[in-house]
């Protein structure tokens, strides 16, 4: 069984744990929620889509990819500063898919946005997105699958994985689902999450985002190759993210 702690009537875009806080993005048009220790939620008067925290601070971001950073963000009026927009790139409204930080090529922790059509990394201090050696062909679930794991990027665009080591001299390697023979027809589909856990590497593959007949499925990466953890036995069901957890009776 189990506890229902809140109802939305919006959809959940991102959660993120910040600042013994849990935040709640609903999307565009909607403000945010947090929830503290008592399980007590607080709606504020910023609207958010995505949520990610660098640095000691919490950011947030529209559709668009216009990211700003949160003052006092366990308010209902925090201050919002932007520090970027995707669309000065060439990024266009509903292209980010998805935040996080990683290393630059100094070894900096920095916030990353991955994207249809490519890998950009925030420069904080002058407020703006910059490209990074990872250019990638404009592809509408391209970014959906993102995940650092083992010291390094993981970026899907369809089946295709690209695994990024930023460096003075970046490192490139396609490693995903489509190699070689790729995988059966009946389980094509787009990867649209990657789970990180302690020595594998989760994909989730949805069906249902490509024609035909197909069974979603996930598998797993474990640096040297692919295996199938599990699959769907319903065709064309959607999916959508998941976790790794020491649960596993469920």
């Amino acid at each position: 069984g189990y506890t229902l702690v809140e109802f939305f009537y919006d959809e959940i875009t991102s959660l993120k744990k910040f600042d013994g806080n849990l935040y709640v993005a609903l999307g565009d048009g909607v403000p945010y929620q947090f929830m503290d220790s008592d399980e007590s939620f607080t709606e504020t008067d910023t609207e958010a889509h995505f949520l990610v925290s660098w640095n000691s601070l919490l950011f947030y971001a529209d559709s668009a990819g216009e990211i700003f950073e949160l003052t006092n963000p366990a308010t209902a009026t925090p201050t919002s500063t932007s520090k970027g927009k995707l669309a000065e790139v060439g990024v266009e409204d509903g292209e980010l898919e998805r935040l996080g930080t990683s290393r630059d090529a100094d070894g900096a922790v920095g916030i990353y946005a991955a994207t249809n059509r490519g890998y950009y990394a925030l420069d904080y201090t002058n407020a703006k997105w910059i490209e990074t050696e990872l250019n990638l062909p404009n592809h509408p679930t391209g970014g959906a699958g993102y995940a650092r794991w083992q010291g390094a990027d993981y970026i899907s665009s369809g089946l295709d994985l690209i695994k990024y080591i930023a460096a003075s001299t970046a490192q490139i390697t396609s490693m995903g689902l489509s190699k070689d023979d790729g995988i059966p027809n009946e389980y094509a589909g787009e990867i649209v999450a990657l789970v990180p856990s302690f020595n594998e590497l989760f994909a989730l593959v949805d069906a249902s985002l490509v024609s035909g007949t197909g069974y979603s499925a996930v598998y797993s990466y474990d640096g040297g190759g692919w295996s199938v953890a599990w699959a769907d036995g319903t065709a064309d069901r959607a999916l959508h993210n998941g976790f790794v957890s020491s649960i596993y009776t469920y």
